[in-house]
């Protein structure tokens, strides 16, 4: 189905006349919101100008609800600041409102001194597509817009099924196979609070003991004597319908007990949960035997449990923590909090961008069964009182589906969110539910957001700055694996998605960004000699080299023969090597910015030779903070104090003329962000001197002036060979 976005969009001049900004927050007037407001996206224009110097930041937004009471939307709208200059100049921004909404106020801020106004303020219902601000945030039309096909599921590809588990799978069957397929069902709860097993859950069920949960013991445990219910919440889902959630409330709880929530441990979360996840691996191993060996009784009850299971997902509620990773406790929210990074459907897990890939659970049980028979298909609606159920049922997995783009659509206004390095679970279950239920502008989608994503999260040099780690699972675990699964993608016939294109036999790797070639490229080289993995902030010890898609720990393979050096200049990192083995060296030099995930480390340096680590750091431990600490670097410290720049250094002096000759690499604080605001002078000089093979000498100059004091070392390993 084609669809064609009309271009006529209702806007509003709002204020004509000039409004002087004051320095710090203000309060635009108030848009009203057109045809009586509502759920919707909605883009605001202006004009500023001002002396130069004043920067001036959307910072939220702001509306009031029915009963009175102010929302507002704070912190920074991630692309949307501007210098005001003495001549008028455009802003705009989109954002989302909710379903109550009349009226919005939005939210500027003022800095750097100076002066500026704005003028001819406007409101423009539907936002700015085609040209959108944080391409590619869908839009509620897009959105709405999407329908399981299943001509176009039966055309687009299946996944495999793992043969290799196929034993384990016929012996968590067996007993199942045994049990009418009615009381089966009765077995199947309303929700869960989980969907699948995690490390923190430790209670199981099995069909032999019915009305038992077990602990990690292997013994049965009384929840109901354990928690006895004390009190109930209300809950409305997704869909509108409400639950009634009891509770077991204390005033002192076991702190390492995570089923709590505070004080608070919903019931839900043992015999319904136990329950769900036992029955939701039947269904998987049901369906996976079935595309095995064409037995139709597997098809039969696998299909009867999926749609058991997954009938009322799009009216589960929505639970998590909320705003931010630290806020405690997890909590019910209201249908439309899509404005929550970290709340989701109940059951997934509620940071919604990575825990979106929950929803391949579902998304791969009914792509096992898509092409089963139809009598298969309504025998098992029939059971479950469901009409027509494998539409029905592709309805409800894209119903999941939507409430990630939803909240995609949302975080518009934040794109650190919208393109957050976690995105590449996501952008997988994208592609996976295309596949499963027959919605290819799904998988257009999820291309479109990778290449946006490389391009806003990939430095020019193609370095992912957090860390080697996260390089290498962004790529692992997330891009490499969209790429992998879009390699010789073609679109079913007579597909044409909303911006007029179709993939055929589609090479996802030659659409990709310029960024990403060069980021393929670095993460092959991002490896000591022995093949393990550079050292660079936030770096697990089990990282290990990278190599197109396949991650490896510790792999000779990826071990260099003859050593070079590698400069990652936009990022602010240099490695100077030389040798072949076993007589390699690397002199390192680490003058990045500091970041998400970065340490207080500038100019920091490390020593590889002759097969080990000699001057170390010890990347990430999460022992506190002391790894991400100045004190635990090879550093001068200066009065005792942490570094508290946040700007790269500057490399003044880089010479690497042969790999027989002496080199240099220099590198010094900002001037203008320092890491020592004390020292005048900040600056680190490596020469290495390579005399012949298994001799080699560094001198390391470190250049230090200001401040009242100074503390320098080196974290030496044990060393095992000579130097």
């Amino acid at each position: 189905m084609k669809l064609t976005f009309l271009l006529f969009l209702s806007s509003l001049i709002c204020a004509a006349n000039t409004v002087e900004l004051k320095p710090g927050v203000n309060q635009l007037p108030t848009l009203e919101l057109p045809d009586g407001g509502g759920f919707d996206i909605y883009g605001v224009e202006w004009e500023i100008k001002g002396d130069g110097k004043s920067l001036v930041t959307a910072r939220g937004y702001a509306s009031v609800d029915p009963v009175g009471e102010s929302i507002t939307f704070d912190g920074r709208f991630g692309h949307y600041t501007r210098i005001a200059i003495p001549e008028w100049q455009s802003q705009k921004v989109e954002f989302m409102s909710k379903k109550d909404w009349k009226s919005v106020k939005l939210i500027l801020g003022l800095s750097r001194g100076g002066k500026a106004e704005i003028r001819n303020l406007r409101l423009v219902k539907g936002g700015f597509k085609p040209n959108a601000i944080a391409p590619p945030a869908p839009y509620i039309g897009w959105i709405d817009s999407l329908i399981p096909n299943m001509q176009y599921a039966r055309e687009m590809s299946t996944p495999h099924p793992a043969v290799k588990n196929r034993n384990r799978f016929q012996a968590l069957v067996e007993p199942y196979m045994k049990i009418p397929i009615e009381q089966l069902l009765a077995y199947v709860p309303e929700y869960s609070f989980l969907w699948k097993k995690n490390r923190h859950y430790k209670f199981s069920w099995d069909i032999s003991r019915p009305d038992e949960i077990i602990d990690e013991k292997g013994t049965a445990f009384d929840f109901q004597k354990a928690f006895p219910e004390n009190g109930h919440i209300e809950v409305t889902g997704i869909g509108g319908k409400i639950y009634r959630i009891a509770y077991h409330e204390s005033s002192s709880p076991d702190p390492d007990n995570k089923l709590f929530d505070g004080n608070r441990i919903y019931l839900g979360r043992f015999m319904e949960t136990a329950r769900f996840i036992k029955l939701s691996e039947v269904a998987r191993a049901l369906a996976e035997l079935y595309r095995m060996n064409g037995n139709e009784e597997y098809a039969l009850r696998s299909a009867s449990l999926f749609i058991a299971l997954w009938k009322n997902a799009d009216n589960w509620p929505i639970f998590g923590r909320g705003a931010d990773f630290n806020v405690k406790p997890a909590r019910f929210h209201e249908p439309d909090s899509y404005e929550y990074w970290f709340a989701f459907i109940l059951g997934a897990g509620d940071w919604y961008i990575p825990q979106t890939s929950s929803i391949r659970l579902p998304a791969r049980n009914f792509a096992m069964l898509k092409n089963a028979p139809e009598k298969i298909w309504n025998e098992a609606g029939k059971l479950n009182h469901v009409d027509n159920p494998q539409i029905a049922m592709a309805g409800k997995i894209l119903a999941l589906t939507r409430q990630s783009l939803l909240r995609d659509a949302f975080q518009r206004r934040r794109p650190w969110i919208l393109y957050h390095n976690t995105i590449g679970g996501q952008l997988q279950t994208f592609v996976e539910v295309a596949q499963s239920i027959g919605c290819p502008e799904l998988i257009h989608y999820a291309f479109d957001k990778y290449g946006y994503a490389s391009a806003s999260v990939l430095m020019a040099d193609g370095m992912f700055p957090e860390s080697t780690s996260y390089f290498m699972e962004l790529f692992e675990g997330g891009f490499g694996g969209v790429l992998q699964r879009l390699k010789n993608y073609s679109d079913p016939k007579g597909f044409i998605d909303v911006r007029d294109r179709r993939f055929d036999k589609f090479d996802p790797e030659a659409g990709s960004p310029p960024v990403v070639c060069r980021a393929l490229r670095l993460l092959d080289r991002l490896a000591f000699p022995d093949g393990s993995a550079y050292v660079i902030n936030d770096t697990f010890a089990a990282s290990a080299p990278f190599s197109r898609f396949s991650y490896r720990q510790n792999n000779e393979h990826y071990a260099r023969k003859n050593n070079d050096s590698l400069l990652i200049p936009d990022f602010g990192y240099s490695s100077q090597g030389w040798g072949t083995q076993p007589d390699q060296v690397e002199v390192h030099l680490n003058y990045s910015a500091s970041g998400n995930h970065a340490h207080n480390d500038l100019l920091n340096f490390t020593l590889w030779a002759y097969g080990d680590e000699i001057v170390s750091d010890i990347g990430y431990t999460r022992f506190n903070n002391y790894p991400v600490d100045t004190l635990s670097h090879n550093l001068v410290v200066v009065d005792s104090e942490i570094q508290s720049g946040r700007t790269r250094g500057n490399l003044t002096l880089w010479s690497d003329p042969a790999p027989d000759a002496v080199k240099f690499q220099q590198a010094e604080q900002s001037s203008s962000d320092p890491a020592y605001a004390q020292a005048s002078c900040y600056r680190r000089t490596l020469i290495s001197l390579p005399f012949s093979p298994g001799k080699a000498a560094v001198i390391d100059v470190f250049e230090v002036k200001g401040g009242n004091g100074m503390t320098g070392w080196h974290r030496v390993a044990p060393i095992t060979r000579r130097i």
